[in-house]
């Protein structure tokens, strides 16, 4: 079965003592009526005391990078490494000339892609993070800048009023920490001079040190329909077999080795891994 957040955060080393009875990181209802009569509750982690000093901090990311098969986190719990990122974009690379496309979308390509988009400022990715207690919250943000640099962070990253790429976790040394989430969204680019797209990334695992910067991996589950409704669709917006074309991409990363990991819900996702480079800013 694939783990939820709450899973993810345990095994993340994010619960409090070693010892019988302790209901994990947040010291839910739900944990305390598993816990034996008279077992210790874990304190939510806002009120436990942290590992790190760390308060907080603004960082714009320098470098994001696809990382390869083998570098990764075992998802589904069978003891393997998942991470068919690079698979998948083999596929689509190849199924490219179908879109009319003639864009390198190979794991070289795409990473290339995304030094350029970073490197002219199209691709402004965004991390803030601060801690209350233990408790360490991280927002991964799509940002803007205006003519004369100054950063800020695009309405597009809230739902409303809270960020829709939160990650709740801890530190597990002064600057060590892993942060997960159910679900996030990743501002991308896969093309030269195009504005970013978001990719729908399932059971986030955002893992790393924090400090004056920042660097670490990102790894997660990418469902299949969220890539196609968010990435392909639109890049066959004016074919007349738009939906042939859609139906028989999902058929073809839905089936075979690419798509690796069930949800809890059935959904069918392929396993990523990224890693990422961060200075610190602010905004």
């Amino acid at each position: 079965m694939i783990p939820t957040l709450t899973a993810l955060l345990i095994a993340a080393g994010l619960g409090c003592a070693d010892k019988a009875g302790d209901t994990g990181p947040t010291g839910s209802a739900e944990d305390s009526a598993a816990a034996p009569a008279g077992a210790d509750t874990a304190p939510p982690l806002e009120e436990q005391e942290s590992l790190s000093s760390y308060t907080g901090g603004q960082y714009l990311t320098s470098s994001l990078v696809v990382l390869g098969e083998g570098e990764g986190i075992d998802l589904d719990g069978d003891g393997e490494v998942d991470n068919n990122l690079t698979a998948v974009l083999e596929f689509v690379d190849a199924a490219a000339p179908l879109f009319g496309l003639s864009d390198d979308l190979s794991p070289e390509g795409v990473n290339a892609t995304l030094a350029a988009a970073i490197e002219a400022g199209d691709l402004l990715l965004l991390i803030e993070a601060s801690q209350e207690g233990a408790l360490l919250t991280v927002d991964l943000l799509l940002g803007a800048a205006d003519a004369g640099g100054t950063l800020s962070v695009d309405p597009a990253s809230y739902e409303g009023d809270t960020p829709a790429s939160r990650l709740l976790g801890s530190f597990s040394s002064e600057t060590a920490f892993t942060a997960a989430s159910d679900q996030v969204q990743i501002p991308f680019s896969f093309f030269p001079g195009e504005p970013p797209l978001f990719i729908p990334l399932s059971l986030a695992t955002l893992e790393g040190e924090l400090a004056d910067d920042s660097a670490g991996k990102l790894y997660g589950a990418v469902p299949v329909q969220g890539v196609i409704d968010q990435v392909i669709a639109p890049l066959l917006a004016d074919r007349e077999d738009r939906d042939e074309l859609l139906e028989g991409i999902n058929e073809l990363i839905a089936s075979g080795d690419l798509a690796d990991i069930e949800l809890e819900d059935g959904t069918l996702a392929f396993s990523a891994a990224m890693s990422y480079q961060a200075a610190g800013v602010s905004w």
